[in-house]
């Protein structure tokens, strides 16, 4: 291809271009090249015209003053020495323009290069880099941990910021992948995050921002603010990719807590301190009030609404209305005490400030604040302060004179200790004697040479009364030293002739902050005391052989007694028997013969024949009882058929003295195990005294119920009259064995005494207790628990002809004590 070819070649590219022939030295190498054509695109780019460069080497038009930051020598050199270079960038400094040079084709004589401007281009790289410069001086500057996510892949870039807020590396962590994010973070957090993710995935939400916890590589807990949006979907609508930061707010969170808690602290310290507050609307002219100012007040918050003012003005007192009247020092907002009367006439002291005003952003005033406080308890203090330091004043002398009267007492505590009969020493916490008193020096030979308590326990030997060796941990002086008290513990101290029995007494002493200071052993000599007690001993031994042989004896009379007794009652029972069937003989033969006065005293000789065989009956029955005799004759009864049965039979009797006798139960029948001849004697015994106690027009009332006492059923009879009633102090005796009411009313029926104290002897020995509730003038209640023992299989007794005659004879002696 010639030269005319290569021009025309040159002349029509829309690039600038130039044509060069190769320059050789005389050696062959090739040295620079020669400008041989440029087309006008060339002259344009370049600002260079045709005529400036035909003929001139590549050296003369481009590398002349091209130095410093933009200089290419070495490129331009590459090119002339045929080195393999095909592109380079170049900026010209005669026009101001970076220029891409391309070398379009080389051989050994010629080269084509094309020249394109990229000023623009390279700017715009220029400010992509100070671009990202600056951003990653941003990201740097505010601590800002970035995060980039391929939502479809699960592909992620975390940088290192991120992994330094808690405490890693990246590198300590790798691989990264959402995975980690999550190890990384509490749980509940992880899932408020994955429901926030839903919504954004599903473009209910542009962006996603959560505030959450993550595990710090100390422990610790690490506040994260993260944040981030879809910055690209998939065609389908899928999300793609995803960026976003992470910010460490561990300080902001300390600090709203902090916030928080001096909120709350303060809240409380005004409810504390009774501070209240109010804010004044300038505008809508409102006051605002809070729940302290009420309380501070005594205003019901319900009452005042919209007339606070004239609720505070109604309670000020009267004399210091006049400070609310003095506008110039209520403007000054200095602080200013009054008082208010409260509904309950008590008085309040208050203390008022008037705050700052508040604007608002354009500056307008729109508050005024102040607060209120119940000063009350200070002025009390204040008081009380004057008070205490008068009093302060008066102890201060107190204790100068207390002062000399610890002098004195030391002094005289000091010659007491000395003084004290019995041996007395004080050791320090390590067992050194500190003091001993004479009776101790006198009690210890040669102490002087024995300064320690452990010389003490090596010198001598240590026994109790029996005889047994007592080891030194044991000793009172060993445990008073580890800080226990001891209290008269009885020691036998010996060595050689020498043996003393001491009661001791050891006690720690400690300091303010219980620490064992030091420790004192009493020694009180108990020898004389030990012999004499033991020679008492011997005696009461002795004495109470005597007393035991005295008992015995006691025991064989009352033995004696009780036989001869229970003969004497038999002996008295056969001719009242006698008496009592002669009479029956005499009513049934010739009742018709007698006179009107005859029979009078046939009755009176019956009726005295009933109580003395009611007196023989019961002392039999005491005796049996005592003896173990008397035994119980269960029976299936119906309770309830039976106690009714008891209380009509003594009808005639209540009847006699206008009584009215009452008989109540909620039960219909009731079966049980029981004796009935016994609850017979108990019932008409109490039913009698009743009678004998109750005044005409009065009444008695015998009630039958069930009852369950500690998980047991029993069945209860209460025996209920509107008597004289009995003395509280008189009421444990009557059930004792001639036990009595001694007083006027009841002498006209006095008895021998022993009727309750069978009855409660009879109650026992079914199983039962009996109790007592009396007021006087009011009457007594007689309570009798019996157990309910599962019916035998036999049948169920009535109450047959038979029963009643026992229970009319029964009755005839328990109440022959009622005259008709």
């Amino acid at each position: 291809m010639n030269d005319h070819i290569y021009k025309q070649l040159i002349e029509q590219s829309p690039l600038g271009c130039s044509f060069h022939k190769t320059r050789y030295k005389d050696e062959g190498n090739p040295y620079d090249c020669e400008f041989v054509e440029v087309n006008h695109a060339f002259e344009k780019l370049t600002g260079l015209k045709k005529e400036d460069v035909i003929g001139r080497s590549i050296g003369e038009v481009f590398l002349e003053n091209n130095k410093g930051e933009h200089d290419r020598t070495s490129d331009w050199k590459r090119i002339i020495n045929n080195d393999e270079i095909k592109e380079f960038e170049y900026f010209h400094w005669r026009v101001g323009k970076w220029l891409r040079i391309n070398v379009c084709f080389r051989n050994k004589d010629y080269c084509i290069m094309s020249f394109a401007d990229i000023t623009h281009e390279r700017n715009q790289i220029s400010e992509l880099t100070k671009s990202n410069k600056r951003l990653e001086n941003i990201i740097e500057g505010t601590s800002t941990g970035t995060w980039e996510w391929n939502i479809q892949t699960g592909e992620t870039i975390f940088n290192e910021r991120w992994a330094e807020m808690i405490g890693y590396t990246l590198e300590e962590i790798s691989p990264i992948s959402i995975a980690t994010w999550k190890k990384y973070t509490y749980s509940d957090d992880v899932k408020q995050a994955e429901h926030l993710l839903r919504k954004v995935f599903a473009g209910e939400k542009d962006n996603y921002e959560i505030e959450c916890r993550m595990k710090h590589k100390d422990g610790s807990v690490v506040w994260i603010q993260d944040r981030g949006r879809v910055t690209s979907w998939t065609p389908n609508g899928k999300p793609l990719l995803m960026s976003g930061s992470h910010t460490d707010i561990t300080e902001k969170k300390k600090a709203e807590n902090t916030l928080t808690e001096r909120t709350t602290l303060l809240s409380e310290a005004m409810h504390i301190s009774k501070i209240g507050s109010w804010k004044w609307d300038l505008n809508t002219k409102q006051i605002f009030w809070s729940e302290e100012m009420y309380e501070i007040f005594g205003i019901d918050k319900s009452t005042v609404i919209g007339r606070l003012g004239g609720a505070i003005s109604s309670i000020v007192h009267p004399d210091d209305l006049h400070i609310f009247e003095d506008t110039i020092a209520l403007s000054e907002r200095k602080p200013f005490e009054y008082r208010i009367i409260l509904p309950d006439h008590s008085i309040r002291h208050i203390l008022a400030k008037t705050g700052d005003v508040t604007f608002d952003e354009s500056l307008n005033p729109i508050f005024l604040i102040g607060i209120v406080q119940d000063i009350t308890e200070q002025k009390k203090i204040q008081l009380a302060l004057i008070k205490a330091k008068e009093e302060t004043e008066e102890a201060n002398q107190y204790l100068v004179n207390a002062q000399k009267e610890i002098s004195y007492q030391k002094e005289l505590l000091e010659s007491v200790i000395e003084n004290i009969p019995h041996p007395l020493s004080i050791y320090d916490n390590r067992g050194n004697l500190i003091k001993r008193n004479v009776a101790g020096r006198e009690f210890y030979p040669d102490s002087v040479e024995r300064k320690t308590i452990k010389d003490e326990h090596d010198f001598y030997e240590y026994f109790d009364l029996d005889g047994t060796m007592i080891p030194a941990k044991d000793l009172p002086s060993c445990r008073a030293s580890r800080g226990e008290i001891v209290k008269n513990q009885v020691v036998v101290i010996r060595r050689g002739d020498f043996e003393q029995i001491t009661e001791a007494t050891a006690a720690p002493i400690f300091d303010e902050d219980n620490n064992l200071i030091s420790f004192i052993l009493f020694h009180r000599v108990i020898t004389e005391f030990i012999e004499h007690q033991r020679l008492i001993k011997d005696q009461q031994e002795q004495l109470l052989k005597t007393e035991k042989d005295k008992i015995e004896t006691l025991k064989d009379a009352i033995r004696v007694k009780d036989e001869f007794f229970s003969l004497i009652s038999h002996e008295f029972k056969t001719p009242i028997t006698i008496i009592d069937t002669t009479i029956q003989v005499m009513e049934l033969i010739c009742i018709n013969e007698l006179s009107d006065k005859a029979k009078g005293y046939l009755n009176k000789i019956r009726r005295n024949v009933n109580r003395q065989l009611r007196l023989v009956n019961n002392l039999l029955d005491i005796t049996r009882m005592e003896t173990g005799h008397l035994k119980i004759n269960k029976r299936n009864i119906d309770i309830i058929y039976l106690t009714k049965a008891i209380t009509e039979s003594i009808s005639i009797f209540a009847l006699h003295k206008n009584i009215e006798l009452i008989f109540l139960s909620a039960i219909s029948e009731k079966i049980i195990y029981i004796d009935d001849e016994k609850v017979e004697r108990v019932l008409l015994n109490l039913l009698s005294n009743a009678i004998k106690f109750t005044p005409e027009g009065r009444s008695i009332t015998v009630r039958v119920s069930q009852k369950v006492v500690d998980g047991r059923k029993l069945i209860c009879i209460q025996v209920k009259d509107k008597g004289i009633g009995i003395p509280e102090d008189k009421q444990d005796i009557i059930f004792e064995r001639f036990g009595q009411v001694n007083n006027s009313l009841a002498r006209q029926a006095e008895g021998t005494g022993i009727g309750l104290h069978l009855v409660k002897m009879l109650v026992q020995l079914m199983g039962g207790e009996i109790t007592l509730k009396s007021k006087i003038g009011a009457g007594s209640i007689f309570t009798i628990l019996l157990p309910i023992e599962k019916a035998k299989v036999s049948s169920i007794v009535q109450i047959v002809e038979t029963d009643e005659n026992r229970l009319e004879q029964l009755t005839a002696i328990e109440l022959s004590d009622i005259y008709m």
